[in-house]
């Protein structure tokens, strides 16, 4: 991405707290610095809502408990730590079960149901009017331990329009395995149902 020079002032103070960043590797100037503190601050206030996509037949994996929490309570928390405010919970209406929308209600998660499933886009396009332009997708059948707020600044930096977390797998026959060059996708060959 072509880069645009600015000039900016800012007190002694400030300044010497942007060079403490400084390490040499990945932020090796000024520059790089100030835009990762920028990066940061934006990140924070531009990807504000989250989609837990899980189809209706498999919500009962939402209310299994890992480690003391259900995995709707990990992923909310997970979601939350990342500056994520607003959470959708998308799922078919055959599996809005009256304890995923007690849960849902729990952690303030607004439930949004499906009277037929049709897959992904279909989905999200119900949210249309009520996502901000940026956002994330999460499956409701993952347990989610990276981080998301490192993947949102390489998504804002690199101004493509989506970014996707994948990984990998000694089975992926099991999944909708992926061919990359370098960090794009060049082949996605979908799951057989």
């Amino acid at each position: 991405m072509k880069k645009e020079k600015i000039a900016i002032s800012m007190n002694q103070s400030t300044l010497k707290t942007v060079d403490a960043l400084i390490d040499g590797l990945s932020l090796r100037n000024r520059s790089q610095a100030i835009e990762q503190l920028v990066l940061e601050a934006i990140e924070h206030q531009y990807v504000k809502d989250a989609v837990i996509l899980i189809k209706g037949s498999e919500n009962d994996t939402l209310l299994k408990h890992v480690d003391g929490k259900t995995i709707l309570e990990q992923q909310t928390i997970w979601l939350r730590t990342h500056g994520i405010q607003q959470i959708y919970l998308l799922t078919g209406k055959s599996g809005a079960s009256q304890d995923i929308q007690t849960l849902s209600d729990q952690l303030n998660i607004t439930l949004i149901t499906e009277e037929h499933e049709q897959g992904t886009v279909p989905a999200l396009l119900k949210l249309k009017n009520r996502l901000h332009k940026q956002f994330v997708v999460v499956l409701g059948d993952t347990l989610n331990e990276f981080d998301l707020t490192k993947m949102i600044l390489f998504h804002l930096k690199q101004d493509k329009p989506a970014t996707i977390g994948l990984i990998s797998s000694e089975t992926p026959e099991k999944y909708s395995p992926v061919e990359l060059e370098g960090d794009r996708i060049v082949e996605f060959r979908p799951q057989n149902s």
